[in-house]
């Protein structure tokens, strides 16, 4: 099961006139293909970009990371959908992207999506690439609910334990596929995971934990006269 947009909001606009050069483009589909991430830093590294502010060419970078991201997106999501029956919320215009897979439409973040995540058999994660190490509310929703995540390999991840991480991740669009599979015949295996994701969330990563860490830093910190 997936849930998510194809594009953020007023995308079209925010990056109207950016083109990102066709070498490029093509590098980067070459680099997805082999399980790379050409994220927003390699497109500025790329684009011999030295400063991001005031000139808007960084718009072309964001305009480059915003594109493979979602073409990467989409691979990942057709490839599932020639193999396993694959349920997408969103927006319409997946159903242009996923021709013959149907969207069922978008899903209230504060109504019924946790409910669907528990229910799902395997939930899936593609992060977009204009965050180099970011995370999305799926890395700690969909495992606080219940549910089962399979989600790209990102740096981001690195804040879990990596002998769980490396259970839930996948590189390529086959490889996803073939965890799912996986996932699929193991339920024994899928419901440890489930377990153990969950204990770790809720044991380091409520709301509550992360601001009383925060507060530990920022308190040791000043007792080291490196605070403000």
């Amino acid at each position: 099961m997936f849930v998510g947009r194809s594009e953020f909001p007023g995308k079209r606009g925010f990056f109207s006139g950016c083109l990102p050069p066709d070498e490029l483009a093509a590098t980067a589909r070459d680099m997805v293909a082999a399980g790379g991430r050409p994220h927003f830093g390699w497109w500025v590294s790329a684009l011999g970009l030295t400063s991001l502010w005031p000139d808007s060419a960084v718009r072309v970078a964001g305009c480059g990371a915003e594109d493979i991201g979602r073409t990467r997106r989409t691979q990942v999501l057709a490839a599932l959908c020639r193999e396993v029956e694959l349920a997408v919320f969103g927006d319409g215009r997946w159903s242009e992207l996923l021709p013959g897979q149907a969207c069922r439409g978008p899903l209230d973040y504060y109504g019924a999506l946790a409910s669907v995540y528990a229910a799902a058999g395997i939930n899936l994660n593609v992060t977009g690439l204009l965050l180099p190490g970011g995370l999305t509310q799926r890395h700690f929703d969909v495992w606080a609910t219940g549910g089962f995540l399979l989600s790209d390999d990102n740096p981001g991840l690195g804040i879990f334990p990596r002998e769980l991480v490396r259970e839930t991740v996948f590189s390529r669009p086959d490889e996803a596929v073939a965890r799912c599979r996986r996932f699929f015949s193991e339920r024994t295996l899928r419901a440890d995971l489930i377990h153990a994701w969950r204990a770790e969330i809720a044991t380091r990563h409520t709301y509550d934990i992360r601001v009383a860490d925060l507060l530990d830093h920022l308190a040791r910190d000043r007792g080291h006269g490196t605070g403000p």
